[in-house]
């Protein structure tokens, strides 16, 4: 029988080689690829694990954190606007045996744009263009339990402000800082609560 913390260290490593094989555009300084500490999202995943609770990971990159999410007992999903990126997750989650499901396309549905940060840099901001992401994973917003995402620092209180607009009262987000910490809020019938400290 394989123990848990085995399919973790050969998800990290199958993840680590498929990161390191993407083109070096993605490994250019003004497109940096950032990952997250999945030792710390694993630890605030297994709180929720084994109840079945339909994942997305907004930006889901080569699909390490979903695919976590899925062999955590979730239903998990990823929604990437890189169609490269969606290719080398699905291989990703057949390689360690997944059922994580990846989507290309667009996470912020357009009737729910979030008000713009002006601080942003263009290429993080959010828009409503390009095919419909929760179409290509046949899941509404309004299905999800937990929404992770990874952003730019700038981007936290405007994820925050999308998943007020788009979750279910319920609903739970957990957003990755660069600071590494994991911050949290849950989506209420009032809107949602402030982000804290996981």
């Amino acid at each position: 029988m394989v123990r848990w913390n085995d399919r973790f260290i050969a998800l990290c490593q199958a993840a680590e080689a498929a990161r390191a094989a993407l083109p070096p555009i993605y490994q250019a300084p003004e497109r940096a690829f950032a990952a997250a500490n999945p030792l710390l999202i694993f630890g605030e995943l297994r709180k929720y694990a084994n109840q079945q609770l339909k994942f997305v990971e907004w930006g889901s990159g080569v699909g390490t954190i979903t695919i976590m999410a899925d062999l955590l007992g979730y239903r998990a999903f990823g929604i990437e606007r890189d169609v490269r990126l969606v290719s080398v997750a699905q291989r990703l989650a057949e390689q360690v045996g997944s059922d994580a499901v990846f989507g290309a396309g667009n996470f912020v549905p357009p009737a729910h744009l979030p008000t713009a940060a002006p601080s942003v840099p263009a290429e993080f901001a959010l828009d409503g263009g390009g095919a419909d992401g929760y179409a290509a994973i046949s899941c509404l917003p309004t299905d999800i339990d937990l929404f992770y995402v990874f952003p730019h620092p700038e981007m936290i209180d405007v994820f925050h402000e999308l998943f007020t607009r788009v979750a279910k009262p319920g609903a739970r987000l957990l957003i990755y800082s660069q600071l590494m910490e994991v911050l949290t809020s849950v989506r209420t019938l009032m809107g949602a609560t402030a982000l804290v400290l996981a």
